[in-house]
């Protein structure tokens, strides 16, 4: 018995377990920019849900003439420190490792106290801008499904 194609089929099936068990790097380098690019975009485009500005930030933003910017952009700086941070074997980590006088961007992710140039401290809410939409997760799903069918990265 002979079967058309079994070669192919063989040799397709051993491409996959090659990406499977092989190096991963491509993939997860492009997974941490699309991570990256979608945190981006939620802080810029507002989308990310995140709390109000209290009355003082918002006299201090008018101020220096920041008002009618998206929560959290001010110089853009924070909105362009967002990057894959690292990579192990098997993962990507994206974040920034920005630091503000008194406080780091992980305060300003997680909520916290902070203190001030004056020595004062401040209670700074959560503002949560690394967000996992669902439509991330659906692109993330794609990259790596499309990864390990075709090989190529995303």
């Amino acid at each position: 018995m002979s079967f058309e194609g079994a070669a192919e089929a063989a040799q397709a099936l051993r491409d996959v377990d090659a990406r499977l068990h092989g190096n991963v790097r491509p993939l997860l380098q492009s997974l941490g920019e699309e991570m990256a690019s979608s945190f981006q975009e939620g802080i810029a485009t507002g989308s990310v849900d995140l709390p109000e500005l209290s009355p003082v930030t918002l006299k201090i933003r008018q101020h220096y003439g920041h008002d009618g910017k998206q929560k959290l952009i001010r110089s853009g700086d924070l909105l362009h420190s967002i990057r894959p941070l690292s990579y192990d074997e098997d993962a990507v980590f994206v974040g920034t490792d920005m630091e503000f006088p008194g406080a780091t961007a992980k305060t300003l992710h997680d909520g916290g106290t902070v203190t001030d140039k004056r020595g004062r401290t401040h209670t700074v809410p959560p503002f949560p801008f690394l967000v996992a939409t669902e439509q991330l997760l659906d692109d993330l799903g794609a990259m790596v499904a499309d990864y390990f069918a075709e090989g190529a990265p995303a």
